[in-house]
């Protein structure tokens, strides 16, 4: 075996850990939405909500950084600097710079060979799927699913008062979690079930569409 092959081999493994590794996140926090969503009573319901909600919500955002950076791995072959920390919005913006030249050289590809129907459908929804992709991203990152929630459920320190110093600060915002919590309804759960369900079924077109194109 050629060394090439032997490292696009390691390269694929490493590849699907990652690719696993993100989707057993989604996996969990779907089992965990549903877990909720069968509970007999609306007692039982929000007993499992009081334990479970957290690390639901921790495991889409962190699903969503892993699933990032395992595509990234698979097509782009290593993570530069900038890509190897957690912020899933910087990270998805440097991955659609990326994805960006190479779908460009695909469409290339394409009109010089008898573009088919069916690659176009691809390629559409591939640019559909990253402006789904992206939505769901903003909702995460600025933790939107809670903004009716928190109300008056944070405290601020500002330890170093930089508050009104500066534009910028660095300010401490403490979230009251019981408070969310016992604010967050069953349709809150479904929602966060759909996006789960949702993600995968984007991460998993975006996937195929540059699988099938890599020698391009």
């Amino acid at each position: 075996m050629s060394p090439n092959k032997k490292n696009k081999l390691s390269l694929d493994r490493e590849y699907y850990n990652w690719y696993g590794f993100a989707k057993s996140y989604l996996e969990i926090s779907r089992v965990a939405c549903q877990y909720i969503l069968d509970g007999e009573k609306e007692e039982q319901k929000r007993f499992r909500m009081f334990y479970l909600l957290v690390p639901i919500i921790y495991n889409i955002k962190h699903s969503i950084e892993v699933l990032l950076k395992s595509l990234r791995k698979a097509f782009i072959e290593k993570l530069t600097h900038d890509f190897k920390g957690h912020n899933i919005k910087q990270i998805f913006d440097i991955f659609t710079r990326e994805t960006n030249s190479k779908i460009t050289k695909i469409k290339q590809y394409l009109k010089k060979n008898d573009i088919r129907k069916d690659d176009l459908l691809f390629l559409e929804n591939f640019d559909n799927n990253i402006d789904m992709l992206k939505k769901t991203i903003d909702k995460y990152f600025h933790c939107n699913f809670i903004k009716n929630e928190v109300k008056n459920s944070f405290i601020i320190e500002d330890s170093n008062n930089t508050a009104f110093k500066y534009p910028d600060n660095d300010i401490l915002v403490k979230l009251d979690y019981i408070k969310i919590i016992n604010s967050t309804t069953t349709d809150d759960v479904e929602d966060f079930k759909s996006d789960i369900i949702s993600l995968i079924k984007i991460m998993e077109s975006i996937h195929w569409v540059l699988k099938a194109y890599d020698n391009i």
